[in-house]
């Protein structure tokens, strides 16, 4: 806060950091819900396959909940093959078809809701804190830190323990008397 022209910047991205956090609670909402989802179907079908007595191994992918997550993190940068979106056992299986519609809902949700929701919060960010006129609020942040400055003592760090154990002093004895 010490540069007049990056006051304001800092200001602004203070700003778009707080937005940005909370669309990370929204976004891990929406990842932990298809993942539980995406799951929850692939492995029904291990249990159906051992219903049946035939030993089935399922991809790594979306053995659990956690393999799932990253597997649905990570298709925000396309690293998931489709592929791995096939049940191992019979690819007309109801859990290939329904998982591979609930990977394209996750998919188009994620990609463009979520990713334009971010967009757009951080353009309303930016243009709320333009629109309040951010170098004021940088002035009031610079008066604030020179106050501070003139209210704390002006006595080094290592002295400064001796003052205030003095000041604890004075207080106790001007209490008892």
């Amino acid at each position: 806060q010490i540069h007049r022209r990056l006051g304001p910047i800092q200001v602004s991205f203070r700003e778009i950091t707080t937005e940005v956090f909370s669309f990370l609670v929204i976004l891990g909402v929406f990842l932990l819900a298809f993942g539980i989802a995406i799951s929850g179907i692939y492995n029904a079908g291990i249990y159906t396959e051992m219903y049946r007595n035939q030993t089935i191994s399922l991809p790594e992918t979306f053995r659990g909940l956690w393999p799932s997550l990253q597997a649905m993190y990570w298709s925000l940068y396309g690293q998931v093959e489709y592929t791995e979106l096939n049940s191992p056992y019979d690819e007309l299986a109801p859990e290939t078809t329904i998982g591979l519609l609930v990977f394209a809902v996750w998919s188009l949700v994620s990609v463009i809701v979520l990713l334009n929701m971010l967009i757009a919060v951080i353009s309303e960010a930016f243009d709320r804190v333009k629109n309040h006129n951010a170098d004021l609020v940088w002035h009031l942040a610079i008066n604030r830190i020179i106050q501070e400055i003139r209210d704390s003592p002006s006595f080094p760090l290592p002295i400064n323990l001796f003052y205030l154990l003095g000041l604890l002093g004075f207080a106790i004895h001007d209490r008892v008397t």
